[in-house]
């Protein structure tokens, strides 16, 4: 059973980057928490502004994560369901 402050648990991983639409940005925040999946950007790529992304966990596919320890490196991939309208 879950208590309220379960509910209201955020976990935040702050990355040296990511590629989003093969680019890299620098510097993301991302947001796990029980109802969505937040990147945020605040320093751009070349070619593209900052942006903010969020997601529902019902828009989750799968996460799929490799550590290499002796590197340091943890590798973490996320599918979700994107739509356009």
């Amino acid at each position: 059973m879950q208590s309220q402050d379960d509910t209201n648990t955020e976990v935040v991983l702050r990355p040296d980057y990511i590629i989003y639409q093969d680019n890299y940005y620098t510097e993301p925040m991302l947001t796990f928490s029980h109802s969505c999946i937040k990147i945020n950007v605040s320093t751009a790529c070349m070619e593209h502004e900052a942006f903010d992304l969020e997601w529902g966990i019902d828009d989750l596919i799968d996460i799929k994560c490799q550590l290499i320890q002796s590197v340091s490196f943890i590798a973490l991939l996320l599918a979700l369901f994107v739509f356009c309208v």
